[in-house]
């Protein structure tokens, strides 16, 4: 929670989380949170399977020629 009150304090408009837990509805984070600390932030959750999908869906419709530089 530290961090939506830090994000807040610093005027953030978003704080993304990742993590393995999966919400069963796209607009709700998994993790409950207190109303009071959403009223500047919105939070946003993605599950790494979400990540992984996107992920293999560009790499199966976008070639990528280009190495990545290390």
């Amino acid at each position: 929670m530290n961090y939506l009150r830090l994000a807040r304090h610093r005027k953030y408009d978003v704080v993304l989380t990742i993590s393995n837990e999966v919400s069963t509805d796209p607009g709700i984070h998994p993790v409950v949170v207190p109303a009071g600390l959403l009223e500047k932030v919105t939070l946003v959750h993605l599950s790494w399977s979400e990540v992984m999908h996107e992920i293999r869906m560009l790499l199966s419709h976008h070639p990528f020629t280009d190495p990545l530089p290390m």
